[in-house]
């Protein structure tokens, strides 16, 4: 008999190898099963013994108790716990918790975790339906996309790792099946509508801010010009511009759409909270707003709701404009709101003088790894720069600051 300081290990004329240690009580503990090595056997004393020093070791009777009660857990019991533990924000967990009830949920709500197979998970891979129509002619016939099936895949196999690490499964029936990612991807013949990120040439932008409706011509400009997102924009408030001083304050932003809208303050970032230098002319073109909208009150919002006056537009009215304005000037798909932060950062990298920290401080994004960025500064001269130099690419286009290789002028 092999013996350490902590219990002992056994071998059996099996040739198994059973492990057994005593509690300060004096109470014999050993292993639930035997081991087909020596190692595995003072390993499991090992963890033993680490869970006795940290507080968090359980009796066999507790555990097995335990596993009884994981036996009668079903998926549809577990996963609530899973999305509990969860501390993502508002709109991150809505999304997860959509795609949970519109897909997983039907398939294995009344599934025991430990009977899930990843032959079950891969027929529902494959024959995973939308839940909402689509135009896509590959979807016709309700199958969902590759997107779907890819995001649904990953929270389930997440609430599985979950059951796995709390010990109500031995082992995630997904893990190390890669199989299982490829059904996530397209099928051969099956393409799927989307477009994918672009550069929009200068007229294409400028025609689509003087296409869309005044009330809405301040919102693009501020996503063309001063690179914010849509979600900066639409909950900005009379009181976040400083016209005497030519300054745009970012400090809050909205998440999430619909019922699942949420204000918060702050912004996607820490960087994201930022003031924005705004060149003349887009002062004046906020004071023209301000006056063509009746816009009274520091607290007024400077894009309300037209259903709703005492709330702020929503992301999806002012991509819905997007749409309308770009089908009716001819264009081979629409300028998304998104794309206009794009061009924002590609144009701000051509204006001479300014370096790559001042555009990436322009348009409020993270320092990054780079231990150069960290090291930078910008100043309010730098930023006037940029801020000049992409108003007059819109708004003045006979005084363009910015010199644009042909390259960054085209899609």
């Amino acid at each position: 008999m092999a013996r350490r300081a902590f219990g002992n290990v056994e071998k059996l004329p099996s040739g198994n190898y059973r492990a057994r240690f005593s509690l300060p009580t004096g109470e014999r503990i050993k292993a639930p099963r035997t081991f087909t090595t020596k190692a595995a056997a003072y390993s499991w004393l090992s963890q033993q013994q680490t869970d006795l020093d940290r507080g968090e070791w359980k009796h066999p009777a507790e555990i097995a108790r335990e596993q009884a009660q994981a036996q009668a857990n079903k998926l549809g019991a577990f996963a609530p716990l899973w999305f509990d533990a969860q501390t993502w924000q508002h709109s991150t967990r809505k999304n997860n918790e959509a795609v949970y009830a519109n897909y997983i949920k039907p398939a294995f709500k009344d599934t025991p975790l430990t009977e899930l197979t990843h032959q079950d998970v891969a027929h529902w891979l494959e024959n995973l339906e939308a839940v909402e129509y689509s135009a896509n002619k590959n979807r016709e016939r309700g199958k969902a996309s590759p997107h779907v099936r890819g995001r649904a895949l990953r929270i389930l196999n997440l609430i599985l790792e979950e059951a796995t690490d709390r010990g109500f499964l031995d082992v995630n029936p997904l893990a190390g099946r890669k199989y299982l990612r490829r059904l996530t991807k397209p099928k051969a013949g099956e393409t799927v509508t989307s477009q994918d990120r672009r550069l929009w040439d200068v007229p294409s932008v400028q025609a689509l801010i003087n296409e869309v409706p005044k009330q809405w011509r301040l919102a693009f400009l501020l996503m063309a010009v001063c690179g914010l997102r849509v979600g900066e924009v639409i909950p900005l408030r009379v009181e976040d511009i400083d016209l005497k001083a030519g300054v745009l304050h970012v400090t809050h932003t909205v998440k999430g759409t619909g019922v699942n809208r949420v204000h918060r303050e702050g912004a996607k970032t820490a960087a994201g909270v930022r003031s924005i230098a705004l060149a003349p002319a887009m002062v004046e073109e906020v004071k023209a707003h301000v006056k063509l909208q009746g816009i009274t009150g520091r607290a007024a919002w400077l894009f309300p709701s037209p259903r709703d006056a005492t709330q702020c537009v929503s992301s999806q009215a002012i991509a819905a404009h997007s749409k309308v304005a770009c089908k009716r000037l001819g264009f081979d798909g629409y300028i998304r709101p998104h794309e206009l932060r794009h061009a924002v950062n590609t144009h701000a990298q051509h204006v001479p003088g300014v370096s790559l920290y001042d555009v990436k401080a322009y348009m409020g994004h993270a320092r990054g790894s780079d231990m150069t960025m960290h090291y930078s500064h910008t100043t309010e001269k730098q930023q006037q720069l940029i801020a000049e130099a992409l108003a007059a690419l819109y708004l003045n286009p006979v005084e363009n600051l910015i010199k644009l290789p042909k390259a960054a002028n085209h899609e």
